[in-house]
């Protein structure tokens, strides 16, 4: 368990910050981020990926998926993906980027 020293730092990867968060409309962007603040006190808010995306966690947003990694040795959420969670495209993106 972690301590009260303890916490996590959210960083993005490039193509997060250029690709995704883009796309998203001013409101839905202020839900993902307070969501994503969330995680600095309690990294696995999320729920576990299987099969490809075994060892990444993802948050659900409205119909949005975030899908990120947890680095404890680092202490560090890595956000891979933000976008629909239509067709599965969202975990397709998070499977090429990881």
């Amino acid at each position: 368990m972690l301590g009260n020293k303890d916490k996590y730092t959210i960083e993005y990867l490039p193509r997060v910050i250029s690709e995704d968060i883009p796309k998203l409309d001013k409101r839905i962007k202020e839900i993902i981020r307070r969501k994503i603040e969330k995680l600095i006190e309690e990294p696995y808010l999320g729920f576990p990926l299987r099969g490809n995306l075994a060892g990444f966690y993802k948050l659900k947003v409205s119909n949005y998926r975030i899908v990120y990694k947890i680095q404890n040795d680092r202490l560090i959420i890595l956000i891979i993906a933000i976008g629909k969670r239509d067709n599965n495209l969202v975990y397709e993106i998070a499977f090429g980027r990881k």
